[in-house]
């Protein structure tokens, strides 16, 4: 199957979901043995910021036009918080901060937010997981929200997670929060600044965010999302262990699922 060659090599896995059904159309895992779908948990890196994000706009504790700096790093308590562009993003405000995935902006609205309203939206997103009890510390707070520490998820849970924002499921946000969420993980992969781009497509117009999270001499890479992004039809999860990176790894692949996945009509889909 097309889903399982995109595995070939690799140690990870991938399921795609039918939005107008509800049904697994696709799961494939390499070693082919695991059931790393449901039964095996990572560390969410980047994908957690959708989740922060919805905390914040949900609770009022950060609108989307709220503004942060970013110097490349930030002081949480008597620690300090490093984000991946060395030099910082500068003045940023919540729609670039999730395109580039900022990690002092995160920092600094999730102690606005606080830990235990970004637990309540993790629970309602199904994101559960939750490492070392109730947070001791704005440091473990800021590394949660992060994805970098404080919580492991299975591929089951971020596939969940992609389907609700694809759905629009007003169970779980207010209208506002998810569109918001749709148009950025849209920019995330159509901006040239986002670690998504690779994702970007001549013929499917795909929504995505992805997430990296160091593991030995690699990284685990996540990439998740939802296409055609004017009115989806598969959603979908894609999580690759030890390799270079998510915007080298994942969005590739994601690209290719995603042009997969809408080159026939839907009653066709026969991943």
């Amino acid at each position: 199957m097309f889903v399982e060659s995109l595995l070939q090599g690799r140690s990870g896995v991938i399921a795609v979901l039918a939005l107008e059904d509800g049904r697994l159309r696709a799961v494939a895992a390499a070693p082919a043995y695991s059931n790393q779908y449901t039964s095996v948990v990572y560390r969410p890196g980047s994908l957690m910021k959708l989740v922060t994000a919805a905390a914040a706009l949900e609770s009022g504790a950060v609108a989307t036009g709220a503004v942060f700096e970013c110097l490349g790093e930030c002081p949480v308590g008597s620690d300090t918080i490093k984000c991946w562009r060395r030099s910082g993003h500068g003045r940023i405000a919540l729609e670039e901060a999730m395109v580039q995935k900022c990690e002092c902006y995160f920092a600094q609205a999730a102690l606005e937010c606080g830990y235990a309203r970004l637990r309540e939206t993790a629970a309602t997103l199904g994101v559960t997981g939750f490492t070392g009890g109730a947070a001791n510390s704005d440091l473990h707070t800021v590394l949660t929200a992060n994805g970098r520490d404080g919580i492991l998820v299975s591929p089951g849970q971020m596939l969940g997670l992609a389907v609700r924002i694809a759905r629009e499921d007003a169970k779980a946000f207010k209208p506002s929060t998810v569109s918001f969420l749709k148009k950025t993980m849209r920019e995330h992969v159509a901006s040239q600044r986002g670690t998504g781009k690779r994702a970007q497509s001549d013929h499917v117009t795909v929504a995505a965010f992805t997430g990296c999270q160091p593991r030995g001499e690699g990284r685990d890479a996540w990439i998740i999302g939802f296409v055609p992004f004017e009115k989806p039809r598969y959603a979908f999860v894609i999580m690759i262990e030890t390799t270079l990176s998510c915007g080298r790894t994942a969005a590739p692949l994601g690209k290719l699922l995603a042009e997969y996945l809408c080159r026939k009509e839907p009653e066709k889909q026969t991943p």
